[in-house]
């Protein structure tokens, strides 16, 4: 926006650097999708039974890679709302003689789009604790056996909430 005729130096981040996060958001999107699709076209069998008759011994079933391409997804879908959120209050606030605050023709009698803004609010937040990431909450299963897990199917149905 343009401050020559007004006493603001510059905008606020969420203006300012709506490019560079959405870049840093694309980025985590485009490698997720990466990780997975390399994930899901992998061997994952346990063991793996070559033709030769060998036999070895393998983790690759294990979704970490998943998992916390999931988790920084997450957290990516977060940062959309929050910057958003703050775009919007940015507005509710009124710009100088050109939007009145609340995008209300008479604000204090109309609330113009201030539940809106509400809605927004309580979104992002809901959305911050849906980002905690899943992966780092490995709980031991299987008498011990499986006492390093991925929390893959957590991290991703989190992910899909978030969204």
């Amino acid at each position: 926006m343009s401050h020559i005729n007004c006493n603001k130096v510059q905008d606020p981040y969420s203006i300012r650097c709506r490019s560079t996060c959405s870049w840093s958001q694309q980025n985590t999107f485009q490698s997720s999708v990466e990780i997975v699709n390399e994930e899901i076209n992998s061997v994952s069998d346990n063991p793996l039974i070559f033709n030769n008759g060998e036999i070895k011994n393998s983790g690759h079933f294990h979704a970490e890679n998943i998992s916390q391409a999931m988790d920084i997804l997450s957290i990516a879908v977060s940062e959309i709302g929050a910057i958003s959120e703050k775009r919007i209050n940015y507005f509710m606030n009124g710009v100088e003689d050109k939007i009145p605050q609340f995008c209300a023709l008479n604000p204090g009698l109309e609330s113009g789009f201030m539940l809106a803004h509400v809605t927004t609010a309580a979104l992002a937040s809901e959305n911050k604790t849906l980002s905690h990431p899943a992966s780092v909450d490995s709980i031991s299963t299987s008498a011990g056996m499986e006492d390093f897990v991925s929390m893959a199917p957590w991290s991703a149905k989190k992910m899909f909430k978030n969204n």
